[in-house]
């Protein structure tokens, strides 16, 4: 995963959720990106890897759609 701020934590929304990105806000000691992100279950696991700063720096790309369905619970780790 690289070096840099781990931050573990689970997610379970009240409605269907789909995308292939996610945003990074700047936040105090981070730079303004995520480097890594894992979200993942029991059967599946998608991943996405910062590139750097070219292009649209402040989103990274998951590996495959995530969708996330209601009521279920996920793990979502994410490096800064």
């Amino acid at each position: 995963m690289g070096r840099g701020r781990s931050r573990k934590r689970t997610i379970c929304g009240a409605a269907m959720v789909s995308s292939r990105e996610l945003y990074a806000y700047p936040c105090k000691g981070t730079g303004g990106h995520t480097k890594y992100a894992l979200i993942c279950n029991e059967t599946w696991s998608a991943e996405a890897k910062w590139e750097g700063y070219k292009g649209d720096w402040k989103n990274i790309t998951f590996n495959k759609t995530v969708v996330l369905m209601p009521e279920k619970t996920y793990n979502k780790i994410g490096v800064e």
